[in-house]
């Protein structure tokens, strides 16, 4: 786990610079991809390799501290787990008031927007299947 500290709070850089803040002093946000109530979800650029990744955060304050503790565990043992298929947990760490997760970038359309479209179709939930079982 890395600790970082950028100047400003979470809350304002969030409200009035959500694309182009750093998080991690590594990760630059390039683009939000999914909003929730505590989770933000971005496309970041690494910017120790170049790499574009995804960068999951949520603020410190809305996890209780075991919460936080499971995850930072969960997080480290996913970062040495490496998977056939699907993103890989690349870092993760605290950073000015936010817990974040970075995993590998994979381009295209999320199971849940495909899902919005209407019903899979046979082939489809196969290949859905065997990338979930690989």
């Amino acid at each position: 786990m890395r600790e970082g500290s950028t100047v400003g709070t979470w809350e304002t850089r969030l409200r009035h610079e959500p694309v182009g803040r750093i998080v991690g002093g590594r990760y630059r946000v390039l683009q939000v991809l999914n909003k929730g109530p505590t989770v933000e979800t971005a496309l970041a650029q690494d910017l120790n390799d170049g790499n574009r990744v995804t960068l999951q955060t949520v603020p410190a304050a809305a996890l209780a501290p075991g919460a936080t503790l499971r995850l930072e565990h969960e997080a480290e043992t996913l970062r040495r787990t490496r998977l056939p298929s699907g993103a890989r947990v690349l870092d993760w760490g605290r950073d000015d008031g936010v817990v974040f997760l970075v995993t590998s970038y994979i381009p295209g359309a999320t199971l849940a927007s495909r899902l919005q479209q209407g019903p899979l179709s046979v082939s489809e939930t196969l290949i859905v299947g065997r990338a979930l079982l690989s």
